[in-house]
This record gives structure tokens, sequence and C-alpha cells, in this order.
């Protein structure tokens, strides 16, 4: 049987230190969280924040394409944002408008 399989992490609210590195190429440092969210209905996890986007890892191999609403349970609000990046479960998102963290 040759079945993709992707292991579903536990996300809670948790939030680690910032990360930044001279080869990071993020106008901000990035946050590590692991949060539930949502991104157009499909359940996801969101692991890498900053102000201007989010990596999300996706349960399966979800197509997300274009623009969509990311849906962070922990904070209790949407984010409009594009897909910028895919790789395997993971995409990363980019923030648009004056969609900013607080």
């Amino acid at each position: 049987m040759n079945e993709t399989y992707a292991p579903q992490p536990d996300w809670t609210a948790m939030t680690l230190p910032a990360v930044s590195s001279e080869s990071d190429r993020r106008a901000a440092p990035r946050r590590r969280v692991m949060w539930k969210a949502e991104a157009d209905g499909a359940s996801c996890g969101v692991r890498d924040l900053n102000d201007g986007g989010a990596r999300i890892i996706l349960p399966s191999a979800h197509a997300l394409d274009g623009r969509l609403i990311l849906s962070i349970r922990h904070r209790n609000a949407d984010y409009p944002a594009e897909v910028v990046w895919r790789s395997g479960f993971a995409a990363g998102l980019r923030f648009l408008g004056s969609s900013r963290l607080n």
C-alpha cells in the first residue's frame, strides 16, 4: 500500500521565543507557535508567525492556492492572506492589507 501519512500534531496554545538569523529573509522576526487554525475551512496548525505572515501545516496535501482567510482560534481572529509557497504539507502565507498582528 502506497499511502501518504502525515502525523497529527497536538496543537496547543504554545508560543516559543522569536527566531531570527542572518540568512533569514523575513522583514520581521518570526515567533514559533503551535496554534490550531483553519485556512478556508481546512483544519491546519500555525507553526511560525510574524507581522507579515505565517507558516501553516496541513494534515493532508490539501490544495490551497491564491487568497484565503486564516482563522486563528487562539487569537479569535481572521486574517486575509495569500499563499506564497507550498512544500509537502506546509504552506507559507503572506497577510494582506492591514492584517498586522497585535
